[in-house]
């Protein structure tokens, strides 16, 4: 694999050509998992209100590593790999439950909720034959642990355990763009899961790209939520890895748009979709928060979530949407929020769009000849702070830092033919 990663190299030192090599190679794929996801990156887990009571727990993904998030008896919340020591069995196959004590069905050796090894059948042997060796030391072979740490409910962690603090990961800019977001206790409302025949990048370009969304997705543009010509940035953190995109609309612009629009294209049959209430005192229409490398909170008019991104296979990714509320949100406001949850998912207004999209991107390059690349300049080849969304900018900001942590330098200078 190394020879391999030396020989790749990325076209441009403006990251505004992105090679297809890296959707479609298993040796990129392989490096991604050991440098990205068992690196010193920070990855959501869960939400605190999930694991709420001691001994409640949900089995996540770090990447391809299963992982385990628990509540422990005294309160506090510890991750493990959902790993048993002894064979590597998978011990936890729930999505999520509340137990005191894992056993592994193989052998039954049995752990902790904070994954620590607890007892082995027959460690002392039976009568007089077998047994584990005199030294063997159930406090050396517990679940591997993950660092662990929160804001504002939300519970992130890492597989290295050298990591810097979240907080510092995070940056300034986004911590206080998700206090904002995250600024009371939260409710889970729901959840949708769904699988995709793409790489798991396509999908955080995607995420990443304010230009695509009024084109490809027409209800946005229709109803109010994003149009080009609103007010909006597009933000690159401290790190030049994560970004936050803001649409910024204005009560009486929305109705107009909407006022405007409505002759375009086929009516609601159910128009309370859209008596949304004010979400929040930044005016904010669309808040996208991207999290390096794959964790992005959302807040598409009523709608708040954080979708997780798990990469199965160089061409296969599962996304776990987490719709959320506030503990306070009234019933017609938790209602709402269920109601406009509908855009997203499976069958939503808007996800089985991108599910289209990113799948034919994803075909039409692994089927490619001349291996290529795509080509990234709306807005510019910076990555500066811009105060509109008529750019790509977020995704050269992830290529960037991408590329730099694979260690793929770039090949060329400037502009890429």
């Amino acid at each position: 694999m190394q020879d391999q990663m030396q020989e790749r190299h990325w076209p441009t030192d403006d990251y505004t050509r992105t090679p297809y090599w890296v959707f479609t190679e298993q040796d990129v794929f392989d490096r991604e998992m050991e440098v990205l996801f068992r690196g010193p990156n920070w990855n959501y887990l869960a939400l605190e209100c999930e694991i709420a009571t001691p001994g409640d727990f949900v089995t996540r993904f770090v990447g391809t590593t299963p992982v385990v998030v628990q509540r422990a008896p005294d309160g506090s919340i510890s991750a493990f790999v959902n790993r048993c020591s002894h064979k590597g069995m998978q011990v936890v196959r729930e999505l999520s439950g509340n137990r005191r004590s894992h056993i592994c069905p193989y052998h039954q050796w049995c752990y902790t909720s904070e994954g620590r090894l607890a007892s082995v059948p027959l460690q002392k042997g039976d009568s007089g034959h077998g047994g584990m060796p005199d030294d063997f030391d159930k406090a050396q072979h517990g679940m591997r642990p993950l660092k662990v740490d929160t804001i504002n409910g939300v519970i992130f962690g890492t597989l290295d355990l050298q990591a810097p603090a979240l907080r510092d990961y995070l940056g300034e800019k986004v911590v206080t763009r998700l206090q904002h977001t995250l600024r009371k206790p939260l409710r889970v409302s729901g959840y949708h899961r769904h699988t995709l025949k793409a790489n798991w990048k396509l999908f955080a370009e995607n995420s990443r790209d304010a230009y695509h969304a009024p084109m490809l997705h027409p209800f946005l543009p229709t109803f109010g939520f994003m149009n080009p010509s609103d007010r909006g940035a597009c933000e690159i953190s401290e790190s030049g890895v994560h970004s936050i995109i803001s649409v910024f609309n204005d009560a009486e612009d929305s109705k107009t748009v909407r006022g405007q629009q409505s002759h375009r294209g086929p009516q609601l049959d159910d128009p309370t979709l859209m008596n949304g209430f004010k979400e929040n005192d930044l005016g904010l229409s669309l808040n996208i928060v991207s999290i390096f490398p794959s964790t992005l909170f959302t807040c598409v008019g009523n709608t708040l979530s954080v979708r997780q991104i798990r990469p199965k296979a160089v061409g296969v990714v599962e996304l776990l949407y987490t719709h959320f509320g506030f503990e306070d949100d009234t019933p017609e406001q938790r209602s709402m929020r269920r109601k406009q949850s509908n855009l997203f998912g499976p069958a939503g207004y808007v996800a089985i769009e991108d599910v289209e999209a990113l799948e034919l991107t994803q075909s039409a390059i692994a089927k490619g000849e001349d291996r290529g690349h795509s080509i990234i300049e709306m807005g510019g080849r910076g990555v500066d702070d811009q105060s509109h969304v008529v750019t790509e900018l977020p995704i050269r900001g992830f290529w960037k830092g991408y590329s730099t942590l694979m260690g793929y330098t770039p090949k060329l200078n400037g502009q890429s033919a």
